[in-house]
Parts: structure tokens; C-alpha cells; sequence
């Protein structure tokens, strides 16, 4: 990265390529965008206050999970160009605040501009491999996050290095660079680290060693307490080792109108797992209501063709959902979210095509080796069958209502 980009980016306490805040508040956040949007208002025809809001409407994104955010960075960044086409440091950021907006073929466009101008700045490597990665051009993101490393080693190149190895299935490699990741992480820069703990937390979750993984998630929540990603993760832990009124206190912390749906779908499923169908059907309703406002940023679309794959409902507008999703998403979760659907419609030949992609990485997932197995034991493959769904049960990842599917289904082909 340019001195300056750095300087802009360090300003905020984001620490290339990964950014993130100088304060786990966001509070603190939005009072620090009021003041930049003022400074831009007063200077429209120059970038450098634009600038510095496309960094913290970023920054507030990532600590509290608003997608809004990313819309409110996107037309900063526009108004930056608009004030100065040329600006280096503007049209660095275009790539990142594209994938943020999932805009992935975009991304790569603009990362690979921005590398002609400057070839040896690690961020625009960093914002391609992250593209290329959600685009499932998994080899062409491997080449890209090692010419970061070579240019830039630490937090951001290690974290980007460890998802690799995961969805290539090496989960130990993934966790010792998750590990490095936390130990380059600095206490200036509390939301990047609680990131970190997170992103390592997920992947010691990822091989069934929840209380590891509840240490990270309480570590996280020290240094930003609250934050989004911490606690979401941590229900999910909780959930899958069957603490179901544990998992609703803690998923209780982040409801709100303003919550996203997937925690109302979350407090439904643990709601309906703990023999409270009304409420969980509260709690459903309101997923129905945001998927009524046709808008991605409420309830990204893959996601949502998961959710109607789950409650076996709307089972064509979830498969046009993903469908149209992987026109530009192309990662293991979208092939693997066609699959589910596929099979929750008894279309059990596509389902397996589709599962074929989303496993071909080498990924090692119980959610993605669960929903094999059962595509597996619907083509009567019982030895496959037997083999997915008993690893899925061994990694000790999946929710109650999907563990008590699993062993439903592996008792039937045995």
C-alpha cells in the first residue's frame, strides 16, 4: 500500500488489507462520521475527507453488521471520484467497498486496475484474492494472497491464507495462521482483533473443540464487547452441544427491529428445538417480512434459499434465488445452498451435481457433509451416505434439528 493510502486507512485504525476500528464503539463511529461528513460538505471537490468516510461507514459495517453501511461507503467513495477521477488512494478502495457490496466481478476489475498503477501495493492483492475467493476462482485467490505474503506478511495476507487452507480442507494449517493473524494483531486496534478471535473461534468450532472455540468468542467480546460476529458464533456453539437457553440469552443480545434476519430465523430454530413452536413461528414471521421487502441487504439471497430449504417451503423462489446468486457467488456455500435446496425438492440428481462443486475444494464442513449425506442416501448410496453423515456427526458442529435428522438418516443406511 502507498504511505498514503497507509496514513488514510491507519487514520481510522484500520489496518491494511483487513480494516477495522480504532474503537470498538459505535457510537464513538458514528460520531466520528458525522464530523467527516461535515469536512466533506464543506470541501466537496476534494477526496480526502470522502475518503476517510468510505473507511468508517466500512469500519461501522464490520463492527455492527448493517449492510446500510456499505451503501452509505459506496456513494462516498463515488463522491470522492467525482472530486478527483484520478485519486490513487479512491480508486483503491473502489475494489473493496465492491466486494462488501457483493459486486465481486466488479471487484476484481477495479483491484486489477488499481494494481496496474501500483503493482507492489499488497491491498489491492489482498481485495482481489477476496473477490476472486467469494467468485470460487479459488487457485487464482491462492496466487494472489501469496503475492501478498510476499509483499505484505501479516494480519490481512494470514487470515486470508488461513480461509484458503480451510475450504481446501486443511483446517489445522487454517488455525495456526488464524493464530498468527491474532498474535499480529495490536491492542490499537480492538475490532480487528476481536475479528481475528472470531475468524480463529470458527475454525476450532469447525473441528468440534467448542470450549477453544468459546475462549476465542470470550476474548473477542472483551476487547469489543457485543460485537456481532462474537456472539452470533458463539450461539452457534452453544446450539450445536444442545445449551439451547444458553444459545437464546446470547442471540437474545443482538435482537432488535434493526436485527438482521438471520438472527430471527436463528431464536425460530432454537425456539422450535426447545418445543416452542409459537414463538419460533414469531420469529419466522419476521423473516417472511423482511424477504416481502425484496432487498438483498436485509436478507442476501443465498441465505434466504437456505432458510425456505430448512422449513422445506417456497421451495421454486429458493431455487431461483440461489440460481440467480450463483450468476456472481460462486463460493462452496452457493453451490452448497443449490444443493440443499435441490434435495429439499426431491431433485436428488442436481443435488448431488451441485454438492460435487461445493466439496470439490476438499472442503471438510459438517454442514456440507450433512447435507451430502442426506443427497447420498436419497440416490440409495448407503456407503457414501454412511461415510458423509458420519463425519458431519464426528465434527460435533451441526444443530440440534439437523443432528437429529443426520442420525436419523445414518441409522437408515447402516
Amino acid at each position: 500500500m502507498t504511505t498514503t493510502l497507509a496514513l488514510l486507512v491507519l487514520a481510522l485504525s484500520v489496518p491494511t488489507p483487513s480494516p477495522s476500528l480504532a474503537s470498538a464503539s459505535a457510537d464513538a463511529l458514528r460520531e466520528k462520521i458525522r464530523t467527516l461528513e461535515a469536512r466533506a460538505q464543506e470541501a466537496p471537490a476534494e477526496a480526502k475527507a470522502w475518503k476517510e468516510l468510505v473507511v468508517a461507514w466500512r469500519g461501522l459495517a464490520r463492527l455492527s453488521g448493517d449492510p446500510a453501511c456499505d451503501d452509505e461507503a459506496w456513494k462516498a467513495l463515488s463522491a470522492a471520484l467525482r472530486a478527483e477521477p484520478d485519486d490513487y488512494e479512491a480508486l483503491a478502495l473502489k475494489g473493496w467497498v465492491q466486494a462488501a457490496r457483493h459486486d465481486f466481478e466488479g471487484a476484481v476489475v477495479s483491484a486489477r486496475a488499481a494494481m496496474a498503477l501500483r503493482p507492489g501495493d499488497a491491498w489491492n492483492h489482498g481485495v482481489l484474492a477476496d473477490a476472486l475467493t467469494e467468485l470460487g476462482r479459488y487457485d487464482e485467490a491462492v496466487a494472489a494472497v501469496e503475492r501478498m505474503m510476499r509483499l505484505r506478511p501479516g494480519v490481512g495476507a494470514y487470515s486470508r491464507a488461513a480461509h484458503l487452507r480451510a475450504v481446501h480442507g486443511d483446517r489445522e494449517g487454517a488455525i495456526e495462521l488464524m493464530q498468527m493473524a491474532v498474535e499480529a494483531s495490536g491492542p490499537s486496534d480492538p475490532e480487528g482483533l476481536a475479528w481475528c478471535r472470531v475468524m480463529l473461534g470458527l475454525e476450532l468450532q469447525g473441528r468440534g473443540d467448542h470450549a477453544a472455540a468459546r475462549e476465542q468468542y470470550s476474548r473477542a467480546l472483551e476487547v469489543a464487547p457485543g460485537y456481532h460476529l462474537a456472539l452470533f458464533h458463539l450461539a452457534e456453539s452453544q446450539a450445536a452441544t444442545g445449551e439451547l437457553a444458553a444459545a437464546i440469552e446470547t442471540l437474545e443480545r443482538l435482537d432488535s427491529p434493526q436485527a438482521s434476519a438471520s438472527v430471527a430465523a436463528a431464536l425460530g430454530d432454537l425456539h422450535a428445538a426447545a418445543g416452542r413452536p409459537e414463538v419460533a413461528a414469531r420469529f419466522y414471521r419476521r423473516v417472511d417480512a423482511v424477504a416481502a421487502l425484496r432487498d438483498p441487504s436485509r436478507a442476501e439471497p443465498r441465505w434466504l434459499a437456505r432458510f425456505y430449504a430448512d422449513q422445506g417451503r417456497n421451495l421454486d423462489e429458493a431455487t431461483l434465488l440461489v440460481r440467480a446468486e450463483l450468476k456472481t457467488h460462486q463460493d462452496v456455500e452457493t453451490w452448497d445452498g443449490l444443493a440443499w435446496v435441490l434435495y429439499r425438492a426431491g431433485r436428488y440428481d442436481e443435488a448431488r451435481a451441485a454438492s460435487d462443486h461445493a466439496l470439490a475444494p476438499g472442503i471438510v464442513d459438517a454442514r456440507l457433509l450433512y447435507h451430502r449425506g442426506l443427497i447420498e442416501a436419497a440416490l440409495a448410496q448407503r456407503g457414501p451416505a454412511r461415510a458423509s453423515l458420519e463425519k458431519a456427526l464426528a465434527l460435533r458442529s451441526l444443530w440440534p434439528q439437523e443432528r437429529t435428522r443426520a442420525e436419523a438418516a445414518l441409522e437408515a443406511v447402516r
